[in-house]
């Protein structure tokens, strides 16, 4: 049994990412208020048996809804409760990871130091393959690299006008991330033949070209 927390803040955003491996019950209240701005809510069933809400709000495509469950809550006057709850039996891992987009940023390498910034790009990759309903890891294998070639130019028109989005939340969301950082994530797939890796390296590139990170 294993469980990791890791918290990323700044100004602008906080990210909070949760690793689990092994038989384990998380439970987390969210209460987000308007503050908060938008929340993004990404939780990744990596392998064996994990339970958790998955409620009508998922907005992973059809294809992934069974392994992610991607939600979205939009800034408002009320509070809200969000129950973050995963249940993970022996052998199986999850990954849980809830971005507070607090505002708009537009120069990323002021607003973000190396690390939010990789976790960032991580988070907006697979929130967008989420949505697109597109297999971006492998249960069976989690270290295995992931070819997405055949979706790249979907992907490249939403990383180039985020309102092409298949879901208008995640257009809003990705409307408040600085144009350059989304167009470095698109020139770094591009660079990477569209292949995914298990390794913060692609999204280490992307940020070291807004100047977020020293050049690998």
């Amino acid at each position: 049994m294993f469980l990791s927390e890791n918290t990323f803040r700044e100004d602008a955003l906080e990210i909070i990412q949760i690793e689990g491996e092994g038989e384990y019950l998380y439970n987390r209240d969210l209460l987000i208020t308007e503050d908060d701005g938008y929340v993004v809510i990404l939780i990744e069933k990596l392998r064996g048996l994990v339970y958790t809400r998955n409620t009508p709000e998922n907005l992973a495509g059809d294809r992934l809804r069974d392994r992610v469950e991607l939600y979205i809550l939009r800034p408002g006057p009320a509070i809200e409760n969000f129950k973050l709850s995963i249940k993970s039996h022996a052998n199986a891992a999850f990954r849980a990871t809830v971005g507070f987009f607090k505002r708009g940023f537009q120069k990323a390498y002021d607003e973000l130091p190396c690390k939010l910034c990789k976790v960032v790009c991580r988070l907006v990759v697979s929130a967008l393959l989420a949505n697109l309903g597109i297999p971006y890891f492998d249960p069976e294998n989690a270290a295995a690299a992931i070819d997405i070639s055949q979706h790249h130019e979907v992907i490249a028109t939403v990383l180039t006008d985020p309102s092409q989005a298949r879901h208008e939340l995640l257009a809003e969301v990705l409307g408040r991330i600085d144009w350059s950082l989304l167009n470095a994530v698109r020139v770094a797939l591009d660079g990477a033949n569209w292949l995914l890796d298990a390794t913060d390296r692609l999204y280490g590139r992307a940020c070291a070209m807004v100047g977020c990170c020293q050049t690998e």
